[in-house]
């Protein structure tokens, strides 16, 4: 998946960037863990992914599964600037970055809404937005149900196909090394 290029999609093809965002499965988990707790509830939910850009390379990897303090309804949530502004400060002293946001809408539909394109905690080009369907619930470590947006040029596009997983390699977490003799 790393290093083929989706030049026929016009977003790709245009990026400066080009990167590919890695996820483990178990980040994605507690994504879904977090939407379940708001899902049952019959609520929207957000959570924004930190890590790290690699440099001199096309890899970004996330790193923390972050969960702003938000106001969550059936039909949207949302998150004070301040709020923003706390978390984001809270990660740089980490030395990450936001990467992506990912949150939950009420049915089938996954495409931003004009609160979504707004409201994004980054717009900037590269940035990635996943929206999950029916409030994330059922989803298991899975982004198969799930709509991936792009920034760029101050625009967001729906990625689709080869494009989408050229934008996103979901991995395995390596739990221990085998160190025989």
């Amino acid at each position: 998946m790393i290093g083929r290029t989706a030049a026929a999609h016009p977003v790709l093809a245009a990026s400066r960037g080009g990167r590919v965002l890695l996820v483990q499965k178990e980040a994605i988990q507690n994504t879904y863990e977090l939407f379940a707790r708001h899902g049952r509830r019959g609520e929207e939910a957000v959570v924004y992914w930190y890590g790290i850009e690699c440099a001199g390379s096309r890899i970004s990897a996330v790193l923390s599964v972050a969960a702003p303090q938000a106001e969550c309804t059936s039909g949207g949530y949302a998150v004070g600037r301040g709020e923003m502004a706390r978390m984001g400060r809270a990660m740089r002293s980490q030395s990450m970055v936001s990467l992506a946001q990912f949150h939950t809408h009420p049915g089938s539909g996954t495409e931003h809404s004009r609160y979504d394109d707004r409201n994004a905690i980054s717009a900037r080009d590269g940035f990635l937005s996943l929206v999950a369907p029916w409030y994330g619930l059922g989803q298991g470590a899975a982004l198969e149900d799930v709509t991936v947006h792009e920034a760029w040029n101050g625009l967001w596009h729906v990625l689709e196909g080869n494009a989408r997983r050229e934008r996103i390699a979901v991995v395995d977490a390596v739990k221990a090394w085998g160190g025989g003799d």
